[in-house]
């Protein structure tokens, strides 16, 4: 089996519920492309199907003074996955939080979509680390000519093997953390016309507070995703998803 390695970095201690075992069945139900899902990270606490989804363990990065964690971490756990399927060109890179509700194909992966026409101006002390680094990163696509689209949708996207690794090396990213997909879309999809998203799309259903049971079921029947936030989780939501998999 070759078709479509999709790559899944996960880390158990900022896992909540059965995230990423509903995760896994909405690909395996919904994505109809040949594909090998990839787990990179910490033991995965559910059975998998075989032949079909892989484990890879691969231990959390040491803390690096002055850069976001998360950011390395995540690059180093798809180099690890990367090196053990070399004979992908390319790969897609998801999240244990985003969850396939209807059918989708490469085409909804590859489209062009971005969460902001223009990255938002971050000050230097402003929010958290993920924040920090997004402005970060804004700093460095202005200063290299890139476009300014902020690509950080939450949504599955796929990157060419060769052009990702060129990104890395040409800003240090396994040492400095970046948001690595304003750097790589904005240098490689300078002029594409993405589509910028929004709660008239048929893509993505967010959650990140309080749950809503009728906007989920609306979601069911009118978007192909539905991601949530650390806020946004809840065990109502974790039922939801198992009846539409199917699953105890």
């Amino acid at each position: 089996m070759k078709g479509y390695l999709v790559i899944i970095p996960y880390l158990a201690s900022e896992a909540q519920g059965r995230e990423l075992e509903l995760a896994v069945r909405g690909w395996h139900q919904h994505f109809h492309e040949q594909h090998r899902i990839v787990i990179v990270g910490d033991m995965p606490r559910f059975d998998m199907p075989p032949g079909y989804s892989e484990y890879i363990p691969c231990p959390r990065i040491p803390d690096t003074p002055g850069q976001y964690r998360p950011h390395l971490d995540i690059i180093n756990k798809i180099d690890v996955a990367l090196h053990d399927y070399p004979e992908y060109d390319g790969f897609i890179y998801t999240c244990d939080d985003i969850y396939a509700l209807n059918d989708f194909g490469i085409e909804e992966v590859l489209f062009p979509k971005v969460q902001d026409w223009v990255i938002p101006v971050i000050a230097d002390d402003e929010g958290n680390g993920w924040w920090k680094d997004l402005g970060k990163t804004r700093a460095v696509c202005e200063k290299s000519g890139y476009a300014m689209h902020n690509w950080v949708c939450h949504l599955p996207v796929y990157y060419d093997r060769k052009r990702y690794m060129e990104i890395l090396d040409r800003h240090d990213c396994r040492k400095t953390s970046y948001v690595v997909e304003n750097l790589y879309f904005n240098a490689y999809y300078a002029k594409r016309m993405p589509l910028v998203l929004s709660k008239g799309n048929n893509l993505k259903y967010p959650i990140q507070s309080k749950f809503n049971p009728a906007e989920f079921e609306a979601a069911l029947a009118t978007k192909i995703w539905v991601y949530n936030s650390v806020g946004g989780w809840c065990k109502e939501l974790e039922e939801r998803l198992k009846i539409h998999y199917g699953i105890e």
